[in-house]
């Protein structure tokens, strides 16, 4: 099995190179989160706003962080 190409998506405004993995939902208050990672090191996450208000996008790169912003998801309830 390959792995796949790791590319950075999105520059850090102190000058740090990332990957926008995808955006999430915290649990304990529904905020929208990003989940990032550098090219060697952990997976991180924060706000969505946050990510987007400190990263710019890289040229060639889809800003899917802003995407995942403006996308609403319906919340629907969970059986118990």
């Amino acid at each position: 099995m390959m792995e796949e190409e790791w590319i950075a998506t999105h520059q850090h405004y102190k000058g740090g190179v990332y990957k926008f993995l995808f955006s999430a939902l915290r649990e304990a208050d529904l905020v929208p989160m990003a989940v990032y990672e550098p090219e060697d090191g952990p997976i991180f996450t924060r706000p969505l706003a946050e990510f987007i208000a400190k990263f710019t996008a890289l040229p060639g790169q889809a800003d899917f962080a802003a995407i995942a912003a403006a996308v609403q998801l319906p919340l629907k309830e969970v059986d118990r």
